[in-house]
């Protein structure tokens, strides 16, 4: 396979994720990824968009060839994408508990796909008529294909388990360990029920890092109505407040934790701790990716409204050291 090639002939707009109706930006993500240049937001964004809460969509599996890709050429990131990989593994063998039994007209397709999908020469092109089925075929295929993936390239997951870097060796090895035992994935399942994220489509983002006077702020129009967040530089508390004002409370600023993404935004209450933080407890944002000048502000707001002061002084005394 010629990776760049690929890239350029894959019809991206062809794919939708779970939050847009194509996916072009994962063709830079991915280019990136292969030249070395991908850094960790790059490679959120790209999971972000093959799975989201153990659904996985018609992009998937097209994203994990060109992960196995990745990895047969040492390239990019070996430990984040063999963590990555399992993370669709295991919302595969999750759906295939629920599998129904197929009809004879989709397995003639889904051989036909498969053909395509585990071509070694693949050089990106898919024609009308194979989009048509793409599109056409019972979502079941999206899972039977991840796991038709994995053993096509088994042995090039097994050929990490040795692998000098503690992290890759490791993530390779628990890989192996689900792919070999899916109960496992059932049980990580059960114990995560009770963590699920609100997910909230952003429509529309407005943040100031730390205006005139003093406050930062937070503000996203949704598809179900707003979420907020304000906090004064020198307040020890940050207020939240989702949909209406009767909602709005004060947290301690350690009480929350984050994960950012030019694209994706997690705040939760810190999971080792016993701390309630009710319709607060796990708020996933999803919005369009912004222009680079425009996210670092995003994450300056970010750093303003959910660290405490001591290690926002921190960070600024590294930064300006």
């Amino acid at each position: 396979m010629d990776f760049l090639i690929c890239m350029n002939n894959f019809p991206w707009n062809r794919f939708a994720t779970a939050y847009e109706n194509n996916s072009k930006q994962l063709k830079d993500c991915f280019i990136k990824m292969y030249e070395g240049k991908a850094d960790e937001q790059d490679y959120q964004y790209v999971i972000d968009r093959l799975e989201h809460q153990a659904t996985l969509y018609r992009v998937s599996p097209w994203g994990l060839k060109f992960y196995f890709y990745l990895l047969s050429t040492n390239k990019a990131n070996n430990s984040n994408i063999l963590q990555h990989i399992n993370v669709l593994v295991e919302a595969a063998m999750l759906h295939k508990q629920e599998d129904s039994k197929p009809s004879k007209k989709d397995l003639e397709k889904y051989e036909e796909l498969k053909s395509i999908l585990l071509d070694s020469d693949f050089d990106g092109n898919l024609d009308n008529e194979t989009l048509k089925t793409l599109k056409t075929i019972d979502c079941q295929f999206i899972y039977l294909s991840i796991m038709d993936l994995i053993g096509q390239n088994i042995q090039l997951l097994e050929s990490f388990i040795q692998n000098k870097d503690v992290s890759v060796a490791e993530r390779a090895s628990k890989l192996l360990e689900h792919i070999r035992n899916p109960k496992l994935c059932c049980v990580r399942e059960e114990e995560t029920l009770n963590v699920q994220s609100k997910v909230l489509v952003v429509n529309e983002m407005s943040f100031t890092p730390l205006n005139n006077n003093g406050i930062s702020t937070l503000y996203c129009i949704t598809d179900e109505g707003y979420y907020k967040i304000t906090k004064g530089e020198m307040d020890e508390k940050v207020y939240m407040e989702l949909n209406d004002p009767s909602n709005g409370e004060y947290f301690d600023t350690d009480f929350f934790e984050y994960n950012i993404s030019n694209g994706s935004l997690s705040i939760y209450a810190n999971e080792n701790r016993p701390w309630n933080a009710g319709i607060y407890q796990h708020i996933k944002l999803l919005f369009s990716p912004l222009e680079q000048n425009d996210f670092n502000e995003l994450k300056l707001t970010i750093e303003n409204l959910l660290l405490d002061i001591t290690t926002r002084k921190l960070l600024l005394d590294i930064k300006y050291a």
